[in-house]
């Protein structure tokens, strides 16, 4: 269960260090059509590009996991409805 959320912490001290950015730094990392030029910038604009890459990994790897436990809840619904009506006849 603690595996969903291992990657929170470093997530969070990400967002944390974003907010605290000082206001010219975060519109020019953001905003601006100029690229970022101080090394801690360029190294929390790839860490938040990263992060969410990995974010819509994670994402469609849960959507995946939904979808095929679906189709195994399905498959075994019928199989338990297929068992009780041979026994029923």
């Amino acid at each position: 269960m603690l595996k969903h959320f291992a990657i929170v912490p470093v997530v969070l001290c990400l967002s944390i260090a974003l907010a605290l950015l000082p206001s010219s730094d975060f519109q020019q990392m953001f905003f601006s059509s100029e690229p970022v030029e101080t090394p801690w910038l360029i190294t929390l604009a790839m860490a938040f590009a990263f992060f969410l890459v990995v974010w819509f990994i994670l994402s469609c790897g849960y959507v995946f996991s939904i979808f095929s436990r679906t189709l195994a809840y399905h498959k075994n619904i019928r199989l338990i409805y297929a068992v009780a009506s041979k026994k029923i006849k």
